[in-house]
């Protein structure tokens, strides 16, 4: 399922199994080609089928607007400024017999949890005095998050791939689902900030 896209003229490449097409068996694939003339911003995708996106098929989806009225906020917008957010289950969901708490949150498919190992964390680079497009995307289960940044506030300039007027905010309160924009001014001092 192409999270956000209104499908205008191509409803069956909506993708939810058994609602717009057949499932795609195992080990076969499915070419899915529509147009997107009159949408830009930050999508995702996701299966519908059973509990396989909770298990982590799903993955971010961009389209790019070079008529963006937001273009001179910011430098930089690339794959580099893409922000996933994920509950994280040890145990698939067709083996769990009731509704699972997360194990962990998962911040670019990379995290920790409780007990666990000291795994590497996700890492974003930036240059100093640069403005950065960071597009968040919560491709949660469940819960939300309150997301921030360190020392930095945030220019918020999309919700739900529809352009905003700018606000300025110190953190963001993001729903399974939901996907935001905002500006990132690179002017602090040179160091490591959490993301959390």
């Amino acid at each position: 399922h192409w999270h956000g896209f209104f499908q205008s003229g191509s409803t069956w490449a909506d993708g939810p199994a058994f609602v717009n097409q057949c499932p795609i068996a195992s080990g076969n694939s499915f070419l899915y080609d529509f147009n997107v003339p009159d949408q830009a911003g930050t999508f995702w995708y996701h299966s519908h089928l059973s509990t396989q996106y909770c298990d982590g098929l799903r993955g971010p989806f961009i389209v790019y607007d070079p008529s963006d009225p937001h273009l001179s906020l910011y430098d930089v917008d690339n794959a580099d400024t893409i922000i996933t957010l994920e509950d994280w289950y040890h145990v698939v969901a067709p083996q769990n017999a009731v509704l699972p708490t997360a194990d962990g949150t998962l911040i670019n498919g990379k995290g920790r949890f409780a007990g666990g190992p000291t795994s590497a964390l996700a890492v974003i680079n930036v240059e100093s005095n640069k403005r950065y497009r960071f597009r968040l995307i919560s491709m949660s289960c469940d819960p939300n998050f309150t997301f921030s940044i360190d020392g930095h506030s945030l220019q918020v300039i999309e919700a739900d791939a529809v352009n905003i007027v700018p606000i300025v905010v110190d953190s963001i309160q993001i729903f399974a689902g939901q996907r935001y924009s905002f500006v990132l001014n690179a002017n602090q001092t040179v160091d490591n900030y959490w993301i959390r």
